[in-house]
Protein backbone atom coordinates (compact mmCIF):
# COMPACT_ATOMS: atom_id res chain seq x y z
CA UNK A 1 0.00 0.00 0.00
CA UNK A 2 1.39 3.31 -0.74
CA UNK A 3 1.58 5.96 1.41
CA UNK A 4 0.11 9.14 0.39
CA UNK A 5 1.58 12.56 1.50
CA UNK A 6 4.05 10.76 3.59
CA UNK A 7 7.53 12.65 4.04
CA UNK A 8 10.19 12.09 6.47
CA UNK A 9 10.31 13.63 9.56
CA UNK A 10 13.72 16.52 10.14
CA UNK A 11 16.36 15.04 12.02
CA UNK A 12 17.53 17.07 14.96
CA UNK A 13 21.05 18.74 14.08
CA UNK A 14 23.93 17.16 16.55
CA UNK A 15 25.40 19.48 19.51
CA UNK A 16 28.98 19.41 19.82
CA UNK A 17 28.52 17.43 22.91
CA UNK A 18 27.20 14.54 23.70
CA UNK A 19 23.29 15.23 24.97
CA UNK A 20 21.53 12.65 26.65
CA UNK A 21 18.28 14.66 26.49
CA UNK A 22 18.75 15.64 22.72
CA UNK A 23 19.72 11.59 21.89
CA UNK A 24 16.23 10.56 23.27
CA UNK A 25 14.81 13.03 21.34
CA UNK A 26 16.63 11.68 17.80
CA UNK A 27 15.34 8.06 19.00
CA UNK A 28 11.58 9.37 19.50
CA UNK A 29 11.88 11.00 15.80
CA UNK A 30 13.50 8.04 14.26
CA UNK A 31 10.80 5.50 16.25
CA UNK A 32 8.08 7.78 14.85
CA UNK A 33 9.38 7.50 11.06
CA UNK A 34 9.91 3.92 11.36
CA UNK A 35 6.59 2.83 12.92
CA UNK A 36 4.98 5.23 10.23
CA UNK A 37 6.57 3.13 7.67
CA UNK A 38 5.46 -0.35 9.17
CA UNK A 39 1.87 0.65 9.62
CA UNK A 40 -0.73 -1.12 7.96
CA UNK A 41 -2.75 2.06 7.64
CA UNK A 42 -3.18 4.68 5.31
CA UNK A 43 -1.75 8.10 6.16
CA UNK A 44 -4.94 10.15 6.73
CA UNK A 45 -3.72 13.82 5.53
CA UNK A 46 -7.16 14.67 4.98
CA UNK A 47 -7.92 14.96 8.49
CA UNK A 48 -5.92 18.08 9.62
CA UNK A 49 -8.46 19.65 7.92
CA UNK A 50 -6.63 19.91 4.32
CA UNK A 51 -3.26 20.82 5.76
CA UNK A 52 -0.11 18.97 5.33
CA UNK A 53 -0.99 16.65 8.82
CA UNK A 54 1.36 13.33 8.48
CA UNK A 55 0.64 10.80 10.63
CA UNK A 56 0.35 13.03 13.84
CA UNK A 57 3.93 14.32 13.83
CA UNK A 58 3.79 17.62 12.54
CA UNK A 59 2.27 19.90 10.54
CA UNK A 60 4.58 21.69 8.01
CA UNK A 61 5.09 24.90 6.11
CA UNK A 62 5.53 28.58 7.06
CA UNK A 63 3.01 31.30 6.93
CA UNK A 64 5.16 34.36 7.11
CA UNK A 65 2.28 37.46 6.76
CA UNK A 66 -0.42 36.80 9.40
CA UNK A 67 -3.51 39.02 10.43
CA UNK A 68 -4.87 38.34 13.86
CA UNK A 69 -8.72 39.40 14.15
CA UNK A 70 -11.50 38.84 16.51
CA UNK A 71 -11.42 39.20 20.31
CA UNK A 72 -13.30 35.92 20.98
CA UNK A 73 -11.76 32.01 20.75
CA UNK A 74 -14.43 31.79 17.32
CA UNK A 75 -13.45 34.85 15.76
CA UNK A 76 -9.51 34.12 15.80
CA UNK A 77 -7.57 33.58 12.61
CA UNK A 78 -6.90 30.11 12.11
CA UNK A 79 -3.55 28.93 11.64
CA UNK A 80 -2.79 26.21 9.66
CA UNK A 81 0.93 26.09 9.28
CA UNK A 82 3.71 24.94 11.39
CA UNK A 83 5.53 28.32 11.30
CA UNK A 84 3.27 31.23 11.69
CA UNK A 85 4.80 35.18 11.52
CA UNK A 86 2.20 37.43 12.97
CA UNK A 87 2.71 40.74 11.65
CA UNK A 88 -0.25 42.98 12.45
CA UNK A 89 -2.02 42.95 15.73
CA UNK A 90 -4.40 45.81 15.44
CA UNK A 91 -6.44 45.55 18.94
CA UNK A 92 -4.96 44.45 22.48
CA UNK A 93 -7.52 41.43 22.35
CA UNK A 94 -7.23 40.36 18.63
CA UNK A 95 -5.93 36.88 18.27
CA UNK A 96 -5.26 33.52 16.29
CA UNK A 97 -5.97 30.03 16.86
CA UNK A 98 -4.23 26.95 16.93
CA UNK A 99 -5.63 23.85 14.56
CA UNK A 100 -6.67 20.72 16.63
CA UNK A 101 -3.85 19.06 18.90
CA UNK A 102 -2.45 16.22 17.89
CA UNK A 103 -0.03 14.83 19.96
CA UNK A 104 3.73 15.49 18.46
CA UNK A 105 2.32 18.18 16.86
CA UNK A 106 4.53 21.46 17.17
CA UNK A 107 3.76 24.76 16.03
CA UNK A 108 6.17 28.30 16.18
CA UNK A 109 4.42 31.23 16.53
CA UNK A 110 5.82 34.60 16.17
CA UNK A 111 4.32 38.09 17.42
CA UNK A 112 6.12 40.74 15.21
CA UNK A 113 3.88 43.49 15.96
CA UNK A 114 5.50 46.63 17.24
CA UNK A 115 3.36 47.16 20.71
CA UNK A 116 0.27 44.73 20.77
CA UNK A 117 0.10 41.30 22.80
CA UNK A 118 -1.10 38.60 20.81
CA UNK A 119 -3.81 36.12 21.95
CA UNK A 120 -3.30 32.52 20.76
CA UNK A 121 -6.62 30.48 21.52
CA UNK A 122 -6.52 26.59 21.34
CA UNK A 123 -9.06 24.78 18.81
CA UNK A 124 -12.45 24.43 20.75
CA UNK A 125 -12.52 22.12 23.75
CA UNK A 126 -8.67 22.61 24.06
CA UNK A 127 -5.93 24.19 26.37
CA UNK A 128 -2.50 25.76 26.81
CA UNK A 129 -0.95 24.88 29.31
CA UNK A 130 -3.35 24.90 32.70
CA UNK A 131 -5.12 28.10 31.55
CA UNK A 132 -8.43 26.18 31.55
CA UNK A 133 -10.24 25.20 28.35
CA UNK A 134 -10.50 27.94 25.94
CA UNK A 135 -8.68 30.06 27.21
CA UNK A 136 -5.94 32.56 25.91
CA UNK A 137 -2.52 32.44 26.20
CA UNK A 138 -0.74 36.49 26.07
CA UNK A 139 2.20 36.36 24.06
CA UNK A 140 4.20 39.78 24.20
CA UNK A 141 5.00 41.71 21.08
CA UNK A 142 8.23 41.18 19.30
CA UNK A 143 7.92 38.03 20.97
CA UNK A 144 8.11 34.10 20.16
CA UNK A 145 6.66 30.86 21.27
CA UNK A 146 7.08 27.21 20.31
CA UNK A 147 3.57 24.95 21.61
CA UNK A 148 3.81 21.01 21.18
CA UNK A 149 0.41 19.16 21.61
CA UNK A 150 0.62 15.51 23.96
CA UNK A 151 -3.26 15.02 23.44
CA UNK A 152 -6.05 15.67 21.06
CA UNK A 153 -6.87 18.66 24.09
CA UNK A 154 -3.93 20.25 25.40
CA UNK A 155 -0.94 22.20 24.29
CA UNK A 156 2.24 23.30 26.10
CA UNK A 157 4.18 25.72 25.49
CA UNK A 158 8.02 25.35 25.50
Amino acid sequence: MAMVFFRASPLPRPLREYSEEQFSQMVRVLELYFSQLDSQTPLQAEFFRGQNFFGGFFVSGVTDTITAAGATQATATEITTAINNVTVVAAAADGVRLPIAQPGVQILVRNSDASDALNIYPATGAQINALGANAAFSLAAGSTIQLFSTTPTQWFTF
